[in-house]
């Protein structure tokens, strides 16, 4: 005998777009869980709905359904009753920063494990552990293909080795980031992340006005997660917003509170947004929690030389030159203190002299520069430095230009030309998220 036909609701709204692509069995199954709305749905009556032709049904069938239904729809709060059946629980209404996690989940323990060291790599921004962490994830996505978590998170990894100059050692085209993307969401629209990894990959291409849309979505589910802040503040800085950028930071560095580059990030952005004594009493608490820490050394040093500079910081800013572990771009700090401090023909020979220094090999390390060419009073030269990346859309330019080191460069007619441009893309964006 036939299964009379549930009454017809309008579905919720996180359901409108995936219910079309369930396959019928998931699809009868999230309808009779919203159907009985918060009340247990015993395992017999699931199976007659979702099986309404076969005599017997195994348990590992069912939870192997449920567990699809989980991945494909992973706002669908199902909840098992261990020896009775299922229910769907109402919608969260707190913040969802583990909602991610909680997808990523849904899989079996072997995967988890591989993701959770993944995310791990992914969070201490640096070239070995990211080009490790994009490595584990193609395996996984390879050996798992609907796994979407590692998907996003794949990209999401390639966003950040573009950002930081690093794509070289993480051997990762921004293209690989897009066709993860692309293939995200045609299996999983709704997916966690999705919107805030593809609004990051529009601001590196300059796409302002899609990227805040995508941001605006991204936070509104959200608000707390550090994955979908952390771009959310690049578009800021690159839109010429970087008052607002502090207090998302500062969201990021209350779950991760121990991360030496989230301190460092946040002095910076204080910095950024002219908050001189809080960038300087954060930088001072990272040194105090992170002593052995080169990375905080070196913010440490070219912040005291930006807002307090005295002779007294040349020694330790030589000292961190010769460090092998700096990266190459972050060796014109030395040329930038040395100026700062009054030792302008040695800071331009030392400048010279650096790997990234006469001929940089990266438009990263060509822009590192540019600080010190305009405390040199090289406007002139600085600003070729500008054009040539304006030229070849280099994604740091925005923020690098909106940044409080360039004030002096912003007058210069070259520079004042391609601010306005850059206005121009940005003017559409509306409201902030």
């Amino acid at each position: 005998m036939s299964q009379p036909a549930l009454p017809t609701h309008d579905p919720p709204p996180w359901l409108a777009n995936a219910h079309a692509r369930l396959p019928p069995k998931e699809r009868a199954i999230l309808d009779l869980l919203l159907h009985h709305a918060a009340q247990p749905v015993s395992k017999e009556e699931i199976i007659r709905q979702a099986w309404p032709r076969q005599k017997w049904v195994s348990d590992e069938s069912l939870v192997r359904c449920i567990s699809q239904l989980r991945r494909r729809v992973p706002q669908a709060r199902i909840e098992a009753l261990y020896g009775f059946g299922y229910r769907l629980l109402p919608p969260s209404t707190g913040p969802r920063v583990h909602e991610p996690l909680l997808q990523a989940a849904q899989a079996p323990a072997e995967l988890v494990e591989q993701y959770l060291h993944a995310c791990t790599l992914v969070q201490r921004q640096t070239a070995t552990p990211l080009a490790r962490a994009i490595d584990l994830l193609r395996k996984l996505t390879e050996r798992q293909p609907d796994y979407i978590p590692a998907r996003v998170l794949r990209a999401h990894a390639i966003l950040l080795a573009h950002r930081l100059d690093l794509n070289a050692q993480a051997q990762a085209s921004l293209e690989e980031a897009w066709v993860q993307v692309g293939l995200a969401r045609a299996l999983a629209p709704d997916s966690p992340l999705l919107a805030a990894t593809e609004a990051g990959l529009h601001d590196l291409d300059w796409r302002f006005a899609e990227a805040s849309r995508l941001h605006q979505s991204a936070l509104q589910e959200l608000p707390y997660s550090a994955h979908a802040l952390q771009p959310y503040i690049w578009h800021l800085l690159a839109t010429g917003q970087a008052a607002q950028a502090p207090p998302c930071q500062h969201r990021i560095l209350a779950q991760r509170p121990h991360a030496a580059v989230e301190r460092v990030v946040w002095a910076r952005l204080l910095a950024q947004a002219g908050e001189r004594d809080g960038a300087l009493a954060a930088i001072d608490a990272a040194r105090a929690a992170h002593p052995g820490s080169t990375l905080v050394a070196s913010a440490w040093c070219d912040l005291q030389a930006r807002f307090a500079p005295r002779r007294a910081l040349i020694p330790m800013a030589r000292d961190l030159h010769e460090l092998a572990e700096l990266p190459r771009y972050a060796r014109v700090h030395l040329p930038y203190v040395l100026a700062r401090c009054g030792r302008r023909s040695e800071a331009r020979h030392v400048l010279d002299a650096t790997p990234a220094g006469r001929y940089p090999s990266t438009l990263h390390q060509r822009m590192a520069r540019v600080p010190t060419l305009i405390e040199l009073g090289e406007l002139d030269h600085a600003a070729e430095e500008i054009t040539l990346a304006y030229r070849q859309r280099y994604s740091g330019l925005p923020g690098l230009l909106h940044s409080p080191a360039c004030a002096a460069l912003r007058e210069h007619p070259s520079t004042r030309e391609i601010l306005r441009s850059l206005g121009r893309m940005v003017q559409d964006n509306g409201a902030s998220p």
